[in-house]
């Protein structure tokens, strides 16, 4: 398995996954009910995209105060003097959330001096997980959880 100084690159695939599945579930319970509006920029955003964003964010900078976030939802910029940077998009495909299609996902990666190395897709409505390390290859999973859309709880 792919190392670097900082340690092992599975430590970093495990907090994405974790954050990744319980994104899906805040979205899946969501699904459905909620209502978007158009940033600025035009795109659509609903308040399950920045409730899972600020989840994340908080998340990420407990475990890892050092690490930068690039977020759809915030104004946020890549530094690339910062040696890690998360990559974070809470609902990818708000378009099709927002509308009813259940292909949309939550998206985390990871890049090392602009370098991917961790990369995390949760498909929570068809059920699906991938994710990958940088040398190690992808991963497909059908997690044991079945989420059920606009499903509380």
């Amino acid at each position: 398995m792919s190392a670097n100084r900082h340690g092992n690159w599975a430590e970093y695939r495990a907090l994405a996954l974790k954050l990744a599945s319980e994104a899906g579930s805040i979205a899946a319970a969501s699904f459905g009910v909620i209502e978007a509006r158009r940033k600025r920029d035009g795109t659509l955003v609903t308040a399950t995209d920045e409730q899972i964003d600020r989840s994340i964010a908080a998340a990420l900078h407990a475990a890892y105060p050092d690490h930068a976030i690039l977020s759809e939802e915030q104004a946020t910029a890549y530094d690339p003097a910062i040696a890690f940077t998360w990559v974070v998009d809470p609902i990818d495909g708000t378009t099709n959330f927002a509308r009813g299609v259940p292909l949309w996902g939550v998206s985390i990666a990871l890049l090392w001096h602009g370098d991917p190395v961790v990369g995390v897709l949760n498909f929570p409505l068809v059920n699906e997980l991938y994710s990958a390390i940088k040398g190690s290859g992808a991963a497909w999973q059908r997690p044991a959880h079945h989420y059920s859309p606009g499903a509380r709880g």
